[in-house]
C-alpha cells in the first residue's frame, strides 16, 4: 500500500511540474538560455497588444544601471521581450516613465537619433565578443543601425552598415513602446542547427544621462560584447540566400554633343547565412549623399572621407586594422567593374575584393616624365583573413595589390592581431611591408610596424 501511495504521489508531483512548466511564461531564469520560437508573427505597429509577447516571448526586466551609478537601481522600469519565427527575430520594449512629457523623441532622418531617448540591442551573431550588429530605436520608431567593433583597444559603432528591418514606436501616458522585426536574411550568422548569439539590451534616458543595461555589466571589464548574455536559437531559420538586383541608367546631354547613355547594374547574392557575393558593373554613385566639407591647411596627408558606396560597404568591418589603415576604398575612384566575396567559416573570417578603376588617382597628378600614362587604368585586389584564437583574440593577414597599366604597381603584405589575456591586458600589433614601382623607379620592401600593450580597469 505504501509503495502504491508513493507512486501516486510521484505521479501527482510530475503532473504539477508539467502544468507549471506550461503555465509559466518563459522569463529569463537560470535555465532560460534560449530564445523561444513563436507560433505566430506579431504586428509591428509599436503597440504591445499582441498576446505573443506575454505568452510566448522571453521576458527580460532585470535591467541595471550602467551609468551614472554602475549596477545601481534604474530610475525607470523597463521590460523587454524577445522571440523568433522562421523569418524574423522579434523584439519589443515597454519603457515606463514617471514623467512621460520629458521623453525626448525627434522626427528626424535615419541614424540621427543618438541625442533622443532610445532602446538598443547588440547581436553578436558569431559570438566573437568583438563585433555585433547594432540596432538603436527612438520612441517614434526611427532607427540608427550599424556595426559595433571592439578591437585594437578601441570600441565604436560604424554607422555605414544599414539593414532592412521594421521598427515602430509609440508614446503613451506610461512612457513609450517599441517593436522590431529583424529578418534573419538581413544578418550574417553561422549556418548551424544550434546558434549561440551574444545579446545585449540597453535603454537611454536622455534628460538624466542614465543608461540601463542587460545583462548587468561593469566598467571594470574592457568592452561590452565580452559581457553579453549568450542565448541560443534552435532549429532552422530563413537563410540569407536572397538576390538583390539593381539595374540603373544615367544620361547626359550638352548643347553641342550627342546624348551619352550609361547603363549599369549592382548584384548581391547571399549564398548562405555566412557568405555574401557582391558584384557591380559600371556603377553609378550619384545617389550617395555629398561628402561633408573638410578644411585642408598644411596637411601632409590626404583627407579621409567615409565610404558610402553600397558595393564597398558589405563586410567592410573585416578591413579594420589595429592602427595603420592599409585599405582605403575611396582610392578606387571610378570602377567600371568590381566583385567581392565576404563571410565566415568556422573561426576564419575572410574577404576578397577586386575592382578595375578607369580613373585612378595617378591620372589626377602631373605625372610628367614618370613614365605613367595619363590614360592609365588600375586593377585593385585586396585579400583579408582573420582567425579567431584563444579567448576574444585574433590573428589577421592582409594582401593588397594595385596594378597600373604600364607596369607600375604597389603591393603590400601585412599581419596583425589582438591577444587578450587575464581579461585586463591587450596586446595589439601590426607589421606591414610594401613595395612600389612607379615608372622606372622601384623601391625595396619598406616596413611599417605598430605595437601596443595596454592594461584596462575602471580606475587605471
Amino acid at each position: 500500500g505504501n509503495s502504491m501511495l508513493r507512486r501516486h504521489i510521484g505521479s501527482i508531483l510530475v503532473l504539477v511540474l508539467e502544468i507549471l512548466c506550461v503555465l509559466t511564461p518563459p522569463a529569463l531564469a537560470e535555465a532560460g538560455t534560449s530564445i523561444p520560437r513563436m507560433s505566430g508573427s506579431p504586428k509591428i505597429d509599436g503597440v504591445l497588444d499582441n498576446p505573443f509577447w506575454e505568452k510566448q516571448a522571453l521576458r527580460i526586466e532585470d535591467f541595471r544601471q550602467f551609468s551614472p551609478v554602475e549596477k545601481g537601481d534604474p530610475t525607470q522600469r523597463t521590460v523587454a521581450y524577445i522571440g523568433y519565427d522562421h523569418k524574423n527575430l522579434y523584439l519589443a520594449f515597454r519603457c515606463f516613465d514617471t514623467d512621460p512629457q520629458r521623453i525626448r523623441a525627434s522626427v528626424t532622418k535615419r541614424d540621427n537619433i543618438i541625442d533622443d531617448d532610445w532602446v538598443l540591442i547588440f547581436l553578436d551573431t558569431f559570438n566573437e565578443k568583438r563585433r555585433a550588429f547594432t540596432f538603436i530605436i527612438n520612441p517614434l520608431g526611427i532607427p540608427l543601425d550599424g556595426m559595433r567593433i571592439e578591437e585594437g583597444g578601441n570600441d565604436d559603432i560604424d554607422g555605414s552598415w544599414d539593414a532592412v528591418f521594421q521598427s515602430e514606436g509609440r508614446l503613451d501616458d506610461e512612457g513609450y513602446t517599441v517593436e522590431m522585426a529583424i529578418p534573419f536574411k538581413s544578418l550574417r550568422f553561422p549556418d548551424e542547427e544550434e546558434k549561440t548569439w551574444g545579446i545585449t539590451l540597453a535603454r537611454s534616458i536622455a534628460r538624466s544621462g542614465e543608461v540601463i543595461i542587460w545583462p548587468e555589466m561593469s566598467r571594470d571589464k574592457p568592452g561590452l560584447l565580452t559581457q553579453a548574455r549568450d542565448l541560443k536559437i534552435y532549429g532552422e531559420v530563413e537563410k540569407g540566400r536572397n538576390f538583390e538586383l539593381m539595374p540603373f541608367a544615367t544620361s547626359l546631354k550638352t548643347k553641342d554633343d550627342k546624348a551619352q547613355f550609361e547603363p549599369g547594374i549592382n548584384f548581391k547574392w547571399g549564398i548562405s547565412s555566412d557568405l555574401t557575393l557582391d558584384m557591380t558593373l559600371n556603377p553609378d554613385y550619384s545617389q550617395i549623399e555629398a561628402d561633408a566639407p573638410q578644411i585642408d591647411i598644411n596637411r601632409r596627408f590626404a583627407l579621409y572621407y567615409p565610404e558610402k558606396r553600397p558595393f564597398f560597404l558589405e563586410g567592410m568591418e573585416i578591413f579594420r586594422f589595429p592602427e595603420i589603415q592599409i585599405v582605403y576604398t575611396r582610392r578606387i575612384l571610378d570602377p567600371i567593374a568590381g566583385a567581392k566575396v565576404s563571410g565566415k567559416v568556422g573561426r576564419y573570417t575572410y574577404s576578397l575584393l577586386s575592382a578595375y578603376d578607369m580613373n585612378p588617382s595617378e591620372r589626377l597628378w602631373d605625372v610628367g616624365e614618370s613614365g605613367v600614362s595619363r590614360d592609365a587604368t588600375a586593377l585593385f585586389n585586396v585579400f583579408r583573413m582573420k582567425a579567431d584564437v584563444f579567448k576574444e583574440s585574433y590573428i589577421g593577414l592582409a594582401l593588397t595589390d594595385k596594378e597600373l597599366t604600364g607596369g607600375s604597381y604597389n603591393r603590400l603584405v601585412g599581419v596583425d592581431g589582438q591577444i587578450k589575456f587575464t581579461d585586463r591586458f591587450f596586446l595589439n600589433f601590426q607589421a606591414n611591408a610594401a613595395k612600389t614601382k612607379y615608372g622606372e623607379q622601384e623601391s625595396d620592401f619598406v616596413p611599417a610596424l605598430y605595437g601596443n600593450l595596454g592594461y584596462y580597469s575602471k580606475y587605471w
